[in-house]
């Protein structure tokens, strides 16, 4: 599903519960809703590669920026997701929400 609202509070606790493995769950679920709209990214597997990591979150930013914030800006959405992944979740998932097809 493209646009699944997930509430904020609930994934903080999601993320709490399960030790961060939600965080996992949650990258394939939006990495495959961005494939659905066109986005070129490589498979989940790499983010727990070292330094492959890197690619993968690149490819990434670069479809959330073109389909959910239409733009070409993905150098700050890159950035966060590669260096910080947990505050990450919570802005990209705010966008998430925002976003209409």
């Amino acid at each position: 599903m493209i646009n699944q609202k997930r509430d904020l509070v609930a994934v903080f606790f999601l993320l709490l519960f399960t030790a961060g493995f939600y965080y996992f769950y949650w990258t394939v679920k939006t990495k495959n809703a961005l494939k659905t709209l066109g986005g070129e990214i490589p498979t989940a597997f790499l983010t727990i590669i070292p330094f492959a990591n890197f690619y993968f979150w690149y490819k990434y930013s670069i479809a959330f920026a073109k389909y959910i914030k239409k733009s070409d800006d993905y150098m700050g959405y890159f950035a966060i997701n590669a260096l910080l992944p947990i505050v990450a979740i919570f802005i990209l998932q705010n966008d998430f929400n925002k976003f209409e097809k």
